[in-house]
């Protein structure tokens, strides 16, 4: 992670237990977790980890949670992204998805709002859960489930 910063990457880390605290002591610019994720991290480390690790440099912690709004702490201020309902085939890979549709709205549209890269992510999750394998489903338009999900500011 380190090189690809010193590169200008953009940089996530999505991982979990050991390898989350000791990589997030690189800084990543975004730190993507699960709720349960956080709640063991946090039992190790005795820390509040996302206020800690803003602290400390990483530009945005996004905290999800399944079905369950998510809880973004971005350079423009903290939301709760509520996800589109959808039908749930099997949501393994959802994360990952969420993460790609993350990265791929920041890296093609810089300069937009992170509620906008945050409900494509969204989207993209959705869309994953709805396929009976990990990737988007072919029969769900991205830009109606991103219109689906609600943005609230905390």
């Amino acid at each position: 992670m380190t090189l690809a910063k010193n590169r200008g990457a953009l940089t996530l880390l999505d991982t979990h237990g050991t390898a989350l605290l000791q990589s997030a002591a690189a800084l990543p610019d975004i730190i993507k977790i699960n709720r349960d994720e956080l709640l063991q991290a946090g039992g190790m480390s005795g820390n509040n980890l996302p206020a800690a690790w803003l602290a400390q440099g990483v530009r945005c912690v996004i905290i999800t949670d399944g079905r369950e709004p998510t809880l973004a702490l971005t350079p423009e201020g903290s939301y709760e992204i509520t996800p589109p309902v959808v039908d749930t085939i099997s949501p393994v890979g959802s994360g990952d998805a969420y993460c790609a549709g993350l990265i791929a709205s920041l890296l093609a549209r810089p300069g937009a709002a992170w509620k906008d890269h945050l409900t494509l992510a969204a989207a993209c999750g959705a869309s994953n859960a709805t396929s009976p394998t990990a990737g988007l489903a072919a029969d769900i338009s991205l830009s109606e489930l991103q219109q689906r999900c609600t943005v609230r500011a905390v």
